[in-house]
């Protein structure tokens, strides 16, 4: 419950300071505010409701993993 208080008061706190400035700002910023917040609110989330959701580790094994695989694949047939 104080985890999910907490987060409350956080995120409430982000808005209020967020919101007057909103108006005055171009698109671009609105754009990376969201872009930083999404991720702030799925880890919030997973911390609050111990929920077993993909964390930072496994998302970035998914986006770099083959890339990656390949790589190495590529370094190894070079020996």
């Amino acid at each position: 419950m104080e985890k999910w208080l907490f987060l409350t008061i956080l995120f409430s706190l982000f808005i209020l300071t967020t919101i007057h400035d909103w108006k005055h700002q171009n698109k671009k910023t609105r754009r990376w505010i969201l872009l930083i917040t999404t991720p702030s609110l799925y880890f919030a989330l997973m911390y609050a409701g111990h929920m077993d959701w993909a964390g930072f580790g496994e998302w970035l094994e998914w986006i770099y993993g083959p890339p990656s695989d390949g790589f190495v694949r590529m370094l190894e047939s070079i020996r």
